[in-house]
């Protein structure tokens, strides 16, 4: 339903007429459904856009089963992988598996985490986002008994 010129300059000068409160109600009982979806989109393509300018390429995927570095040897495995490669940090990272726990027969109260562990190593290899283990003797024998590792060299 289309309004004339005049009801028009009437509701303009109504709303004219209205202090800021009034305004605001108003403004809030006619059009909340369009506010809502509005600032909804906003959400959305800012977190779009702010993931797509900070999300980082990942150029090497490296898992540390059994071991604990420390924190010199942690930077040098990422950061320093990334300066003798000659990669921009801000755009490229270093994604590290650490903390994994494998051990044929854990003890009962680090079983399940042996597991989950276990798991995600399996998961990774699968998914082709496991390049390089650092681990010891157990993780390494009991990853190439079950056929997880391909003997590219001798271990330590």
């Amino acid at each position: 339903m289309r309004l004339t010129q005049q009801e028009r300059a009437d509701r303009k000068a109504a709303f004219c007429r209205m202090t800021l409160p009034e305004k605001a109600e108003f403004i809030f009982a006619y059009y909340k459904l369009p506010l809502v979806l509005l600032l909804l989109a906003v959400v959305v393509v800012s977190t779009v856009v702010y993931h797509a300018a900070t999300d980082k390429e990942a150029v090497l995927y490296l898992g540390l089963a059994n071991v604990s570095p420390g924190d010199d040897l942690t930077r040098e495995l990422t950061e320093g992988y990334l300066a003798a490669a000659g990669m921009d940090p801000r755009k490229r990272e270093v994604y590290v598996y650490s903390a994994l726990y494998l051990s044929d027969d854990p003890a009962p109260e680090n079983h399940e985490y042996a597991y989950a562990s276990k798991l995600k190593v399996m998961a990774s290899v699968n998914s082709r986002q496991l390049d390089a283990v650092l681990m010891n003797r157990e993780s390494y024998d009991l990853l190439s008994r079950d056929g997880y590792l391909l003997p590219l060299g001798p271990a330590l």
